[in-house]
């Protein structure tokens, strides 16, 4: 049968992709997926195709037809859609991971020495580069560099010492 299905296809996809679409008012892809349930409906129902009386095609057209009916019936048997609300205020973000980071990176910053915590706060917080940071606390660059560093180094100790999700 399988050939057969092939030849249906050839022969009749066409005439039933033009057909579907035009009671389906245009829409091409639910025309296809028509044409593709009639041919399955062909394979399994090969008996009947052959003992109908029918042609072919007036067949193949006939379940084309009865499936798009059938689509409209069960379209109109479900309750329609509630249209979707629209938002009178935007969402907002989930902020507590961000929040609990902070309370954490706050109380480990309070446990660092204070030249470490002013160099950090100045470079992170402050958002000032080395040289700014050198100059904001009249210190040399080096200094600021190498307080960053064991800073950070330190803080992290810190921080890896903290369980997860608790500040």
């Amino acid at each position: 049968m399988e050939n057969s299905v092939d030849r249906l296809y050839a022969e009749h996809r066409a005439m039933l992709t033009a057909y579907a679409i035009r009671l389906l008012h245009g829409d091409r892809g639910k025309a296809e997926d028509i044409v593709q349930e009639t041919l399955l409906r062909a394979w399994q129902n090969s008996s009947r195709l052959t003992t109908s009386g029918m042609s072919e095609r007036s067949w193949l057209r006939r379940v084309a037809h009865n499936l798009i009916i059938d689509g409209f019936r069960a379209a109109q048997a479900r309750p329609p859609e509630a249209p979707v609300a629209r938002m009178t205020h935007p969402a907002v973000a989930d902020v507590s991971d961000t929040v609990l980071t902070s309370v954490a990176v706050g109380n480990a910053m309070r446990q660092l020495a204070p030249e470490h915590r002013t160099v950090l706060s100045h470079l992170y917080y402050l958002e000032q580069s080395v040289a700014e940071a050198a100059q904001s606390l009249d210190i040399p660059p080096g200094t600021v560099k190498s307080r960053a560093f064991y800073g950070l180094r330190k803080l992290r100790g810190i921080l890896e010492l903290v369980p997860d999700g608790v500040a």
